[in-house]
């Protein structure tokens, strides 16, 4: 299961198939049908470890600089966690350590989503670092 964005599928939907008659017309409108009485799951959204201010890397382990405790894997995440970069400012995706950018759907890249403080994982990319 992933979680998605049904609004945003749905209001594409309708716009790509607006025009559309006969059977695609029919078959947008079931789909929208199906979309608006899917299930949703209650969900809220995390920092994972990987992604926050207080990680802390080297050669040899990670840990958290909040609760000091060291940290096997980035993917995990806790009640305390603070999106690190994300204080984006008109500043372009190339400057980002997440850069370039994907091919899917037009987005700046595949991490990130400007509009979104949420889902906004944009950090400044190290000039010095090779």
């Amino acid at each position: 299961m992933r979680l998605i964005d049904a609004d945003a599928l749905y209001n594409a939907i309708e716009r790509k198939y607006q025009l559309s008659r006969g059977a695609k017309h029919k078959m947008a409108r079931e789909l929208l049908d199906l979309l608006c009485d899917a299930p949703t799951v209650d969900a809220v959204p995390v920092v994972r470890c990987k992604n926050c201010k207080y990680w802390i890397t080297n050669n040899y382990y990670h840990s958290c600089g909040l609760l000091n405790i060291v940290v096997n894997n980035g993917d995990f995440f806790c009640a305390d966690g603070e999106r690190k970069g994300g204080e984006r400012v008109n500043e372009p995706c190339e400057t980002c350590i997440h850069y370039p950018p994907s091919s899917f759907g037009g987005k700046p890249c595949c991490f990130c989503e400007t509009s979104d403080p949420v889902t906004n994982c944009w950090e400044r990319r190290n000039e010095n670092a090779e």
